[in-house]
């Protein structure tokens, strides 16, 4: 297990290094800051300041969803290992002066990695010139679309090599809740996928799906030509339905359909976003280049949570 306590990422809120950041970025100056606690191990790289940091993520969560409905941990201070109670203990009614019972509670330990997800991103140095061109809010959201799709990828489909875990990871995924012997999956096969899930795990469930297979499910029809999901309706059984086409089509050996609460997919962030300014790898073109660089782990802690349907 590697600690990490002696390093600290702590976003700056003063203007003097908001500016500093931004004047090194656009002009390609030196970057005069004295916060040494700001620093990554590659001394040319910083995080962003806070304002824009708290902008950054705004903008992440709207490419990504898992970082609105999963439970993001900033892990920037400590070891690789989360601990948490993995059984759910039961409140008893007793009388007064009687024995508390106990629970046998299990004490869950969780490891996560470090991976490194970058992208080098380029604009003209006219731009850069240009005063009334908001360079910040272009390159933010830039990597925010970059970075979020790769992020949902990995998410989804991530093995644990050099990636995270992803919900559909034959190890460490989501759990199979029904199987399909045909890729003409019934509506009565979405409802035991959604009674897979256990009841008190429903309350914040949703249903995570690609666009084709939406299609397939919206055009299921009763035995008198009424459409099953109602064609007006963003809700499936009662609950949310989240397009996202990272999700595998519908085909044998593929999970198309996850449903479940996505609050126990755990993202641990192990170094704040930062950027890296690239002297010379454009120096000879009219482009100037900036590296992105973050350091995360992600896993589902909890794989009963959420439940897939397969095609056999």
């Amino acid at each position: 297990m590697m600690n990490n306590t002696n390093r600290r990422f702590i976003n700056p809120i003063n203007s003097a290094y908001e500016k500093e950041f931004w004047n090194a970025l656009r002009k390609h100056q030196n970057f005069n800051t004295q916060e040494e606690n700001v620093k990554l191990n590659d001394s040319s790289a910083h995080i962003l300041p806070a304002a824009q940091a708290n902008s950054y993520t705004e903008e992440l969560k709207k490419e990504n969803f898992f970082r609105s409905l999963g439970t993001v941990i900033p892990m920037y201070e400590s070891d690789y290992a989360v601990h948490m109670l993995a059984t759910d203990a039961e409140p008893a009614w007793v009388e007064e002066n009687a024995k508390i019972p106990e629970d046998e509670e299990i004490l869950g330990n969780y490891k996560f990695g470090s991976h490194k997800l970058t992208s080098i991103a380029k604009i003209h140095i006219d731009l850069l010139a240009d005063h009334g061109f908001d360079f910040e809010s272009w390159l933010l959201k830039k990597y925010a679309q970059r970075f979020g799709k790769a992020e949902v990828n990995a998410f989804v489909n991530g093995n644990g090599v050099n990636q995270p875990v992803g919900i559909l990871a034959d190890n460490g995924g989501a759990e199979i809740g029904k199987t399909s012997n045909s890729s003409n999956i019934t509506f009565d096969e979405v409802i035991e996928l959604f009674h897979s899930v256990e009841p008190k795990l429903r309350d914040k469930a949703v249903w995570v799906m690609n666009d084709t297979t939406a299609f397939t499910l919206r055009t299921l029809k009763d035995s008198n030509g009424n459409y099953l999901w109602h064609p007006s309706s963003d809700k499936l059984l009662g609950k949310k339905v989240i397009i996202c086409n990272a999700m595998p089509d519908i085909k044998s050996g593929a999970k198309p359909i996850a449903f479940g609460d996505f609050s126990f997919y755990w993202i641990t962030e192990r170094t704040p976003f930062a950027i890296r300014r690239l002297y010379e790898k454009y120096i000879n073109s009219s482009y100037r280049g900036y590296v992105g660089v973050e350091h995360l782990d992600g896993k589902l802690i909890r794989p009963d949570a959420v439940k897939v349907l397969k095609i056999g």
